[in-house]
């Protein structure tokens, strides 16, 4: 099985060497020019390598620090790999991994990469752990490091893990010169020192506005082409889109494919606008308040649920990939619980459910009460968000058939998390991002910080699933018990209403910038995904900036 999984590693590899050809004349002429990223800011973006909280640090975080020892395929093709070879001696088991690393590969600070910046690298994570989205950076199981020369390391593990090398995945490498300090004192080294890396673009300025990077001049797998990019912070999607349409962004990503479509009637050939696979899973939901009026009863939000038409939902957006949510993890998952999930929408129910539960409707109102109060929520959507406005309004439009009254409140991006967490809502739209190839890490991390939100006074709690998710680390034979229950105590308990999952990224990007995307195909299916950011260029009677 080993060897199965390093000729993998290997002609990943390989393949990945396809996509830095030797450019001809007519490109290496064209280095220059600035590329302008526009992202929506939601809180404030550190680029802290091992807390990566969300799908736009982690992009600036590869541009600065680069993806580790090597890196899957994501919404961008994988550059090369940081491992020369991996060294196999006879007899030896999975606990033992050996790996040589490429020679010439060098800092942003002009000091060359060494095997002690990969030993102080995991010995930091082994004493502080950190985070990618849901993964934890937990290598504990590395029970000794050892060097030998300056270029091979050498993994004794506390058992035996055949796949061991794919945890080099996105696990970012320090300088253990520049960064010697964080072994003593942490993580707020990162935030007092320049980020510093092995990326293809280093940090030259950052405030709460705007993120400005310089090309990596010494860049192992050759110097980007682009001299610099800015990313420029909004509070509004909408904000992002007038700056792309007065010329002033030129690459967005956009979650309407009605918005992006418009914008391609708009702007024509200045601009490109296609799709990429989403790497991680980027679910919408809606999250209920079960401490307040009118969501106390289980009664009460099933039938919001099954009044709400999630399959229309569904086809309203389609075109972008959206696909049906019943559960925190998507139809096709190994860890999807089937048996549990069948066809939802019915409003005939929803209303049996809800004179059940003593609402009736007030004949001269015509509105749905109980004890003289009527039936109405606020329901917050993100401010300017074209996408989740139309879920609102949406939903409106299906409880207003049972006589429930919306109101669908917009609110800056920023604001909900503090929302979630003191409780200060009735129902809010939400998405929640997490890499599907940790599945126990995200039930974990939505069950504590998104379902329970204010730790004091939780939104929602269940003892059985506290004490799964406490003993399933030391058990791991409950892992199945556990990704069970915590599919049914959600279904039973209906805290969230899972709308859709988000499996397609629209990218909007200016047309002057070429080499941007290569065409793959996977399951019999062709798509885009985007070459590495240093491969994109802009031919030189096309460049827009000079430096």
């Amino acid at each position: 099985m080993r060897n199965i999984n390093l000729l993998i590693a290997a002609v990943g590899f390989a393949l990945v060497s396809l996509l830095y050809p030797q450019w001809p004349p007519s490109v290496t002429e064209s280095y220059g020019d600035q590329l302008i990223m526009g992202m929506v800011r939601n809180r404030p973006l550190k680029l802290v390598p091992y807390q990566v909280y969300s799908t736009d640090q982690k992009q600036l975080i590869h541009f600065v620090f680069g993806t580790g020892l090597l890196q899957k395929p994501g919404k961008m093709a994988s550059p090369p790999p940081l491992i020369d070879r991996y060294v196999r001696d006879a007899g030896q088991s999975d606990r033992v991994w050996r790996i040589v690393l490429r020679r010439n590969v060098i800092f942003q600070d002009g000091t060359d990469l060494r095997n002690q910046d990969v030993k102080f690298t995991f010995e930091f994570l082994k004493r502080f752990g950190g985070y990618v989205l849901n993964r934890r950076l937990n290598f504990q199981s590395i029970q000794q490091i050892d060097l030998d020369g300056d270029l091979e390391v050498r993994f004794v593990l506390d058992r035996p893990n055949p796949r061991f090398f794919e945890e080099f995945n996105d696990v970012a490498i320090l300088s253990s010169r520049y960064y010697r300090e964080a072994m003593t004192r942490g993580m707020e080294v990162f935030e007092e020192k320049t980020p510093m890396g092995l990326g293809p673009f280093a940090v030259e300025s950052i405030s709460p506005e705007r993120i400005q990077l310089k090309f990596h001049r010494h860049y192992f797998a050759g110097r980007p082409f682009i001299n610099n990019i800015q990313v420029r912070l909004y509070d509004s999607e909408q904000a992002m889109v007038d700056a792309l349409v007065n010329g002033e962004l030129d690459y967005l990503e956009l979650q309407d494919r009605r918005l992006a479509e418009q914008l391609h009637q708009l702007m024509g050939k200045k601009i490109l606008v296609f799709t990429i696979p989403r790497p991680e899973k980027k679910l919408f939901f809606i999250l209920l308040n079960l401490r307040g009026f009118p969501f106390q009863q289980r009664g009460v939000r099933e039938a919001i649920q099954l009044a709400i038409n999630r399959e229309g939902l569904v086809e309203r957006f389609k075109g972008t990939g959206q696909k049906l949510a019943n559960t925190l993890f998507a139809e096709g998952d190994p860890v999807y619980y089937r048996p549990l999930f069948r066809g939802s929408y019915n409003p005939s129910r929803a209303l049996d459910l809800l004179t059940q539960a003593g609402w009736h409707i007030d004949s001269q109102k015509g509105v749905l009460v109980k004890n003289g109060r009527p039936f109405s929520f606020k329901l917050y959507f993100s401010q300017f968000s074209t996408l989740e406005e139309s879920i609102a309004r949406l939903v409106k439009i299906y409880l207003g058939e049972l006589n429930i009254n919306v109101q669908p409140v917009p609110i800056p991006e920023g604001e909900k998390l503090d929302h979630v967490q003191n409780n200060d809502f009735q129902a809010m739209i939400l998405t929640y991002s997490y890499d599907p190839n940790y599945p126990l890490e995200a039930a974990e991390q939505f069950y504590f910080d998104v379902l329970k939100g204010d730790l004091s006074n939780p939104n929602y709690t269940n003892s059985r699933l506290d004490r799964l998710f406490n003993a399933v680390y030391q058990r791991p034979e409950l892992r199945e018990e556990l990704f069970h229950r915590f599919q049914f105590y959600i279904k039973r308990d209906r805290p969230a209403i899972f709308l859709f999952f988000d499996q397609r990224i629209i990218v909007v990007l200016s047309s002057r910038f070429h080499n941007v995307r290569s065409v793959f195909k996977q399951d019999g299916h062709f798509f885009y995904r985007l070459n590495p950011i240093e491969n994109w260029y802009v031919p030189k009677e096309l460049q827009k900036y000079n430096f």
